[in-house]
């Protein structure tokens, strides 16, 4: 009876042991995981910035064409600017009510032909 009872404590002990094992094993993977992400991340904003030198240059050289070589003046300039500020943002209010339309609609059922309203 005594040797069984010594051995539930090392047997116990041994389960411990092999959950800390795992336990580590995967906080090594969340690790080297988060690492591996924190360098896309890194990636990704030096991609960002090169981007936003990329605009800035374009948008100097679209500026001087526009005054030097097309003859517009500065208000003309500024108004094409806003229209063109203006299109761009109902064009990309018009993609996330599309976005969202696809996310929430439920798919239809086409085998019948029929909709809901013709059922009844």
């Amino acid at each position: 009876m005594k040797a069984k009872a010594a051995s539930e404590p090392a047997e116990r002990l041994k389960e411990i042991e092999g959950q800390l094992e795992i336990l580590k094993s995967e906080l090594d993977y969340q690790k080297k995981h988060r690492d591996k992400l924190w360098e896309k991340v890194t990636e990704l904003m030096e991609r960002m910035q090169d981007a936003e030198v990329q605009i800035n240059i374009n948008t100097r050289v679209l500026t001087y064409i526009c005054v030097e070589h097309l003859g517009m003046t500065s208000k003309q300039l500024k108004k094409l600017l806003k229209r063109i500020e203006k299109e761009t943002e109902e064009d990309r209010q018009i993609v996330m009510l599309e976005e969202l339309f696809r996310k929430k609609s439920p798919p239809r059922d086409t085998r019948s032909g029929l909709d809901e309203q013709g059922a009844e």
